[in-house]
């Protein structure tokens, strides 16, 4: 392509830009220019826009696309029943971070001009980036706003819900349907680094994760916490908790994968009915967070209703809960240190096995008869009956303690 074409097309996007077109103004010059549809998708392959002569696929519909093998620059696309060759670019910003890709569609039995489509694509790749810039600068003003709101639910600061519902409307929220509170958090976030950034990503991602359950959530983003409020059924208890349960272990397990070894944990909340109740489901998301960090068997996305005795142990003063530890396990834990075995881990997979010999000495690989003498020694040691009901509730409670208290206690 000769400079002056190359200079003129510049020129026709330039007019685009000014005119306010947008990136449906930009694609369909482009499209002209190397008569061929072309679609512009975000790093989630969602539709930003396309040409009139694309496929009529909806802006925010997610497109299947598979990279080629052999061509780092060809696409798969299966959508709709059928099939397309694309040729792709990268639009890239700032540091050459990647914010969506131009995607050149390729007919049946055609042969795309890829010398023309990568100079003009270039021009137009770079007119998007200023596009999508835009698009979010517009887009953090929108959820400066939503967050003020947002924070005012999750701080009980709105007395009527018929104001909650009210402002709800405006972004399109159904506040008179019940909803729950996902609190994730970020280990070791630190604010003035690539984490700021990070949590962008994982706010788009946290959106694009709820919609493949069919759940809008409402997101907020502050300072390495993501708090997510989603709308639920509340007809089958079931079927809302497998759903929220899917959201938030599928994305601690995203995210996860991208930030490894760091952590990235989640607290759910439990559902309630009216929006100015939202921020107890917020405190309990914050506590299962919490919990879930403290105890390894709440797993990565614990539900608030499911910590029984824990959560009820939580708020207990730590002076009170050391000491029941102590009274009732200080022992045994002494005996174990001073001599290197681990008779309280024999006691605990005793418990944990409903008290059953037979169980537990398969579970720790033990003759019956061994595990019959360690448990006689536990009894001596901490002068304690097995059989008596109220110790072994004692001695469950001492163990769920364990997980409160800081370590080396």
């Amino acid at each position: 392509m000769t400079p002056e074409k190359l200079l003129a097309f510049q020129d026709e996007l330039f007019q685009e830009l000014v005119a306010g077109t947008g990136l449906a103004g930009l694609l369909e010059k482009y499209s002209v220019w190397i008569d061929a549809p072309v679609v512009a998708v975000d790093t989630f392959s969602r539709v930003k826009a396309a040409s009139q002569n694309a496929p009529h696929w909806p802006e925010g519909k997610i497109l299947s696309l598979s990279l080629s093998e052999k061509d780092s620059h060809r696409y798969f696309l299966h959508e709709d029943g059928g099939g397309w060759e694309a040729f792709g670019l990268e639009i890239t910003g700032r540091g050459k971070e990647v914010l969506g890709r131009l995607l050149v569609l390729e007919a049946p039995g055609e042969k795309l001009k890829e010398k023309e489509i990568i100079s003009l694509g270039r021009q137009v790749a770079c007119s998007c980036a200023l596009e999508f810039a835009r698009e979010r600068s517009l887009l953090a003003v929108e959820q400066k706003y939503k967050d003020d709101f947002i924070f005012d639910l999750l701080y009980s600061n709105i007395e009527a819900p018929e104001t909650a519902v009210a402002r709800g409307e405006l972004w399109g929220w159904q506040l008179d349907r019940p909803h729950l509170v996902v609190v994730f958090e970020l280990d070791q976030y630190e604010h003035f680094s690539p984490d700021a950034r990070l949590m962008e990503e994982i706010f788009e991602l946290a959106r694009f994760t709820a919609l493949k359950i069919d759940r809008a959530p409402i997101l907020m983003e502050k300072r390495g916490e993501l708090v997510a409020i989603l709308p639920v059924e509340g007809r089958n208890k079931k079927k809302d908790k497998a759903r929220v349960k899917e959201f938030a272990s599928e994305l601690c397990r995203k995210v996860r994968k991208k930030i490894s070894p760091r952590l990235f944990r989640a607290g759910i909340g439990r559902v309630y009915p009216a929006p100015t109740e939202i921020f107890r489901s917020y405190q309990e998301a914050k506590v299962a967070l919490e919990l879930g960090r403290l105890v390894p068997s709440a797993g990565d996305a614990p539900f608030f209703s499911d910590l029984g005795m824990v959560r009820l142990l939580y708020n207990t003063d730590r002076q009170e809960l050391d000491e029941f530890y102590r009274e009732n396990l200080g022992e045994l834990a002494k005996y174990d240190q001073e001599l290197g075995y681990d008779l309280t881990g024999t006691l605990k997979s005793y418990l944990v096995h409903s008290c059953d010999l037979k169980r537990t000495a398969q579970a720790l690989f033990l003759h019956p008869n061994t595990l019959r003498y360690r448990l006689k020694k536990i009894e001596e040691l901490l002068e304690i009956d097995l059989e008596d009901l109220d110790t072994k509730l004692d001695l469950m409670v001492a163990f769920k303690i364990k997980h409160l208290l800081p370590p080396g206690t």
